[in-house]
């Protein structure tokens, strides 16, 4: 992968990560919990679930598959299933701060990798499909559907 190419995919991804956290600009903590839709999902939800596969996905880049296996041997649905709500003691600001720190990480490591062609080979498992840039833009559609109540 060129520079340009890495120039573009780090542009592309601040691009996301902006239109992402810009959907709980002036909400309260409340607010950017609410779930106003049929759904479950509220934005502080969604930022969340984004944050962490975007850190799994870099472990993954780092160590390989191993990184993708979960811890015990057995899948951990509770816990994916919160990674897209909001429990106690979790607040928009450390949300966002987490958001954060997550990109950093991103960022450092796509612009320090000497090749952006390396790969890994796939966890085995029947619903496995490889995400990146396009589930922020699926978060931005999501976090785009969700209505929001006037900045407090």
């Amino acid at each position: 992968m060129s520079d340009h190419e890495r120039t573009d995919l780090l542009e592309t991804l601040g691009k996301h990560r902006w239109l992402l956290r810009h959907t709980v600009d002036g909400l309260t903590d409340e607010q950017a919990a609410l779930t106003p839709t049929a759904s479950e999902l509220c934005l502080d939800g969604l930022i969340k679930h984004v944050a962490l596969t975007e850190s799994q996905w870099v472990d993954f880049i780092v160590q390989g598959t191993q990184a993708m296996q979960p811890s015990g041997g057995e899948p951990d649905y509770e816990g994916h299933a919160n990674s897209f709500r909001m429990l106690d003691g979790d607040t928009l600001t450390g949300v966002l701060e987490r958001y954060e720190a997550v990109a950093r990480r991103t960022d450092e490591l796509l612009a320090s990798l000497p090749d952006l062609d390396a790969s890994h080979a796939l966890p085995e498992a029947p619903w496995f499909e490889p995400v990146g840039v396009e589930e922020r833009v699926e978060a931005v559609d999501h976090a785009s559907t969700v209505p929001t109540p006037p900045p407090a």
